[in-house]
C-alpha cells in the first residue's frame, strides 16, 4: 500500500458535508455490507 498521507476529513454514509461541515444530499436507500478498514 502506498502512504498517501493523512487527512482530517469525516467519513460519512448516506450523505454529504458542505464547505461549512453541515450534511446535505441525503441519499434515500438502504445500505448495507459497509465494511470500514483503518490502516495505521
Amino acid at each position: 500500500m502506498t502512504d498517501i498521507g493523512t487527512f482530517d476529513t469525516p467519513v460519512t454514509f448516506g450523505c454529504s458535508l458542505n464547505g461549512s461541515g453541515n450534511p446535505q444530499r441525503y441519499f434515500t436507500g438502504i445500505l448495507k455490507d459497509i465494511h470500514v478498514v483503518v490502516y495505521e
